[in-house]
């Protein structure tokens, strides 16, 4: 609809390809992630975080359910993240370092936030579709 507002970082895709529907049922061997019942021909493709919530239209994101069960599916709540002073100044320094595909190391003190600083990386950098996961090393002394 011309003129409506789009929220930041929302998906312009909203449905899912009939390629990424083929992948993400023989994910799930044909089954409904719901019921477990066998998937009709017909079957739906749910966003886990919502598409209204900033869900990207991703395999990564989908579960094939049956249409009955699609009201019932679970949905991710998108956590109320507001960056710490700190981390909002690491973010411009680090991503363009992580989206040439180097390391970086991010260091803070216990509780500083490292955990969601690295989930605000990884959303990022996920909505710019360049990466598709993120690994990290906790250290314990």
């Amino acid at each position: 609809m011309p003129g409506r507002h789009q929220p930041p970082n929302r998906d312009p895709r909203r449905l899912f390809s009939s390629a990424e529907r083929a992948q993400i049922a023989a994910r799930q061997r044909h089954v409904c992630k719901h019921c477990d019942g066998n998937l009709p021909v017909g079957f739906h493709v749910h966003h886990v975080i919502p598409h209204s919530a900033g869900g990207r239209t991703h395999p990564n994101n989908g579960i094939a359910v049956c249409p009955s069960c699609h009201p019932l599916a679970p949905v991710l709540p998108m956590p109320n993240f507001v960056p710490r002073q700190w981390q909002a100044d690491a973010l411009p320094g680090l991503l363009p370092i992580l989206r040439r595909r180097q390391f970086a190391t991010l260091n803070a003190a216990p509780g500083a936030g490292k955990t969601a600083e690295t989930a605000w990386i990884y959303e990022n950098l996920q909505a710019t579709e360049d990466i598709q996961r993120i690994v990290v090393f906790v250290l314990h002394p």
